[in-house]
């Protein structure tokens, strides 16, 4: 556990530096679905947020590959790869929690 004077030094820091327009802290428990945010690639996190936020997930789908293809400039081929190498890692976080639980 970080105590609070080290978050509080770490928002001091960076208040320094420029504004700071949000701040959030949160105590992660390593086995938790949190930290699957920590196995993810930042092109592999980018390209699962814009999927979810445009409704790629939704049940009934509101967003297909095409439209992720517009709004994250990538190519079709791309937003494959990175979503499929992000699910199966997100899949095998989910089974090692499964196994601890």
């Amino acid at each position: 556990m970080v105590e609070k004077n080290f978050v509080s030094d770490i928002r001091s820091r960076l208040e320094r530096l420029g504004e700071v327009k949000r701040f959030v802290s949160r105590e992660i428990d390593p086995r938790s679905m949190v930290g699957v945010a920590m196995v993810l690639t930042p092109q592999e996190r980018e390209v699962v947020m814009k999927a979810l936020d445009s409704g790629y997930y939704d049940i009934p789908k509101r967003a297909h590959l095409e439209d992720l293809t517009r709004v994250t400039g990538l190519s079709k081929a791309t937003v494959e790869e990175y979503l499929r190498k992000a699910e199966r890692k997100i899949m095998m976080k989910v089974r090692d929690t499964l196994k601890c639980s």
